[in-house]
């Protein structure tokens, strides 16, 4: 059936020796072969296993623990082939980031295995980084064409700098939708760490082609002025909410807050609270006041867990 990449007895793979010694093309052959993970090296315990349960209850997203089980080896494997982290402690690293850092459930949802598996990779180098420094301080950011992913630590001092950098990165949006999410881990990412993770996601997404983008500024349906994506990726039930808040923004030619209580099929806790803010863009610049939105929160001694 062919060969299989299999751990030693020290976690390390023959893939570790070929990075060590500069053998590339050594090492590129072997990233090909499959990842035998027995031994127990990709072992979940009882109590990890209930915390993928728990991270996919009460919430509205197609997602199942198998699911999370099958994105972490997979995880595992894209990592261990780079020929750098040892198995058992890379393995660790990954139980912490699924089952109990504290993500919501939609970040493993939106990202396949091979993104999740890049964003943990600079997690761990950014936290061996913090650890040389004795900071608790860890931060990253991966900008591509059609979407950007920050990573910071929520320190009130430190997290406007990534706001910073995600407005400025949604004003190269120019004539097309976007999209920003951020979500915010219940637990730091290291065990004497004092802050919890915040991770902002931001998706560049083209309207169709025969939309005109300046005849969109009055419409106020929400199918024709969303993005495909976008509606592919709410419910009609989310779809609902955001079509009211379309409705009397462009009503009210104004600024519209509101805050109610979540859904019960959308909330992970009793006593959730959502709110919901559009401003009406009277210059028609396409201003989303990012910085200015996580300002006015940080005033108030408010953290949201999520928002899109």
């Amino acid at each position: 059936e062919g060969a299989q990449l299999k751990t030693d007895r020290f976690g390390m793979l023959p893939i570790h020796d070929a990075v060590v010694n500069q053998h590339n093309d050594i090492k590129e052959v072997l990233s090909q072969l499959d990842l035998k993970c027995d031994g127990g090296v990709c072992y979940l315990s009882p109590e990890n296993e209930e915390a993928l349960k728990e991270q996919v209850k009460n919430t509205n997203i197609s997602l199942t623990p198998e699911d999370l089980e099958t994105k972490m080896t997979q995880v595992f494997s894209i990592i261990i082939k780079e020929g750098v982290l040892a198995a058992g402690s890379l393995w660790q690293e990954i139980v912490y980031y699924f089952a109990e850092l504290g993500l919501h459930p939609s970040y493993f949802k939106h990202f396949t295995s091979a993104q999740i598996a890049r964003h943990l990779h600079c997690l761990i180098a950014a936290k061996k980084v913090a650890q040389a420094t004795e900071s608790d301080y860890i931060h990253f950011e991966i900008e591509d064409a059609d979407s950007a992913f920050y990573l910071t630590t929520m320190e009130p001092e430190k997290v406007a700098i990534t706001d910073a950098k995600v407005a400025e990165y949604i004003n190269t949006a120019q004539d097309c939708g976007f999209s920003v999410t951020f979500l915010k881990s219940e637990k730091p990412p290291m065990p004497e760490g004092k802050f919890p993770l915040g991770v902002f996601v931001v998706d560049k997404q083209q309207f169709d082609s025969s939309v005109k983008f300046e005849d969109m500024m009055d419409e106020t349906d929400l199918q024709l002025v969303a993005t495909p994506r976008f509606l592919q990726e709410r419910s009609v039930e989310v779809q609902k909410l955001y079509q009211t808040l379309i409705d009397e923004t462009m009503a009210t030619r104004n600024t519209v807050v509101k805050v109610f209580d979540a859904p019960t099929n959308l909330a992970q806790k009793s006593g959730a609270q959502v709110l919901q803010l559009a401003a009406f863009d009277v210059d028609r610049k396409g201003s989303a006041y990012i910085s200015e939105i996580n300002e006015c929160f940080r005033s108030h001694n408010v953290e949201p867990k999520r928002f899109y």
